[in-house]
């Protein structure tokens, strides 16, 4: 195995361990309130596939700083990391320039997937108390109000056609409209806007949009297409407030998912990316209606 392909195996081990065992990872890592997501030292927040092995391990190991940086970085920052503490994995493509096999006097560049362990703030000593500071996440008014009115307010300023019906929630791409029961059909407002968040997910996918659509339909694409929204709405949740929530018509994908990650290890990659993608879709909405309000 070459050592790209032992990185998308590692990763996909990890995810496939909680699967496997009943647990979407997402969901716990996404929750929020611990110190919101990884951010790197120079203040941009890791992005797809690291925004969520950062967040797996902030939750699983109960860091509530969202700052990670490497041992030479730490070093540089006159910090020092503690010893026996264990780094965690994040990722980057590295270009490796090749002979183009049909053109011997060009080159190609091929993207290398390489490791790049690092640390949490919370397993490093020295450094100041201004850095720690500086990247500390402002914790917004997590009310019941509060988190409802954010989330109303999100979700309307998406121009996603929005009918109201007794159907299961879904996004229908032939009528382009999303189809959501009453709010009060739901066990919680937060259930409600959680569910709704993922069905905005699968009309960013629509072909006027991001176009996600397939030209065959068949239980992997099905799969792959609900493991991308189902993270969508985890990216969306902690920026509004909401925990994570999975209708019960998603239920029963875990074994879908296991079966899409098994089969292809660079799947759950892919997926983070279109989520990604997907969620700051979704949030270019709001950024430009409050751009709009303030001028």
């Amino acid at each position: 195995m070459s050592k790209t392909a032992d990185v998308y195996a590692a990763v996909a081990d990890k995810i496939l361990e909680a699967l496997e065992q009943g647990v979407r990872p997402w969901e716990s890592v996404f929750k929020g309130g611990l110190g919101g997501f990884p951010v790197r030292v120079t203040g941009d927040q890791y992005q797809g596939i690291n925004r969520f092995l950062l967040g797996m391990e902030m939750s699983e190991r109960g860091y509530h700083h969202p700052l990670f940086m490497t041992f030479s970085q730490a070093k540089k920052l006159g910090g020092k990391v503690r010893k026996g503490e264990k780094a965690s994995l994040s990722v980057f493509y590295k270009k490796l320039e090749v002979e183009d096999r049909n053109d011997s006097d060009k080159t190609v560049s091929i993207p290398m997937l390489k490791r790049n362990m690092v640390f949490n703030v919370a397993q490093i000593d020295g450094l100041s108390d201004e850095l720690l500071a500086k990247y500390q996440i402002e914790q917004p008014d997590n009310s019941e109000n509060a988190i409802i009115e954010r989330a109303e307010k999100f979700v309307q300023a998406v121009p996603a056609k929005v009918i109201e019906s007794n159907q299961t929630p879904h996004f229908s791409p032939s009528k382009d409209h999303v189809s959501m029961p009453n709010i009060n059909t739901f066990i919680s407002s937060e259930v409600f806007y959680a569910v709704y968040l993922h069905e905005l997910s699968h009309w960013t996918g629509g072909k006027a949009r991001l176009d996600r659509t397939t030209a065959e339909w068949s239980k992997e694409n099905y799969a792959k297409e609900e493991l991308v929204a189902e993270i969508t709405a985890a990216f969306l949740c902690p920026v509004i407030g909401l925990t994570p929530r999975i209708h019960e018509q998603h239920a029963p994908y875990l074994a879908s998912y296991i079966k899409v990650i098994k089969d292809d290890p660079k799947a759950f990659f892919k997926a983070c990316s279109q989520a990604e993608k997907s969620a700051d879709y979704l949030r270019s909405f709001s950024e430009e209606k409050e751009v709009q309000e303030a001028a």
